[in-house]
């Protein structure tokens, strides 16, 4: 691993061995969703407080303010809206490579971020995407984030109750990401799950950050992230928890407050009723 490598992945982990990301590029697929239809204001008031944040081309030159000092992590592909996976399943996992790392160099990324789609039409096509990116990628010493992206059928088989779906979601997690390392990732992203999360990061050859997922309630969120990096995971990579949240200055805080100050997730919810 190459010094610039080492140097760029120091900004986004913390001394700690810690890290909260900010995502917010969801646009690229989603479009102009509750919370980030004007950027700019809640980027201001939300990136101080992560230690990285993640986005598009577009978000950081038309909203990100250009003397911030968080490292930036570059979406680096892109394919499909919503729009066609509402039609075809299948559809939205048909990603390209929509970036050069002159580009990411030009924007002073620390990071880049490929998604991957195992177990899908495109799963091919998106791990020659991230191996294609770390190789041109390494040259540059710029990290590569692989996201570890499900389908509509896998995030249906998460939210379900029952032992089977549960074991399934766990090994499909543990393949994703193990794959992800194998290519050459530097960092993985990935969902959490409740059963055997440990195994999902204990197998997988990087770090791992945990995705925060569709907003739900605060607790349940701060007690994910706990509950994750309990697990091996060395932080979180969140984006709509935080600003689809009420307060999400009040929400960053809190996750920050269960990742680099060890709150326990009563604690954390106590410190984010108080700043509401």
């Amino acid at each position: 691993m190459s010094w610039g490598l080492k140097n760029r992945l120091s900004r986004i982990i913390q001394k700690d061995g810690r890290t909260l990301m900010f995502a917010v590029d969801h646009g690229y697929f989603l479009g102009a969703i509750t919370g980030i239809k004007q950027p700019k204001k809640m980027l201001d008031k939300i990136v101080p407080y992560a230690d990285a944040v993640m986005l598009t081309r577009g978000m950081v030159n038309s909203a990100l303010r250009y003397d911030t000092s968080q490292p930036i992590i570059l979406r680096a592909d892109g394919g499909p809206s919503i729009a066609a996976e509402k039609n075809n399943s299948n559809k939205l996992s048909n990603h390209e490579i929509m970036i050069t790392l002159e580009d990411a160099v030009k924007l002073n990324a620390s990071a880049v971020a490929i998604s991957i789609f195992v177990g899908t039409k495109h799963e091919t096509q998106t791990m020659n995407n991230l191996s294609r990116m770390v190789s041109e990628a390494e040259k540059y010493g710029m990290p590569v984030l692989a996201v570890t992206a499900v389908g509509a059928e896998l995030d249906a088989m998460k939210a379900q109750s029952n032992k089977k779906d549960k074991e399934k979601f766990r090994q499909y997690l543990t393949l994703a990401c193990r794959m992800a390392s194998e290519h050459g990732a530097h960092l993985v992203k990935t969902y959490y799950c409740k059963e055997g999360f440990s195994e999902v990061t204990g197998s997988c050859l990087v770090p791992v950050v945990m995705a925060g997922g569709k907003a739900g309630d605060p607790l349940g969120a701060l007690k994910e992230t706990y509950e994750a990096v309990k697990g091996g995971a060395i932080g979180v990579d969140m984006g709509r928890n935080i600003f689809q949240s009420v307060n999400p200055v009040a929400m960053i805080k809190s996750v920050r407050s269960v990742i680099h100050e060890g709150y326990r997730p009563n604690k954390a919810f106590k410190l984010y009723k108080s700043l509401l």
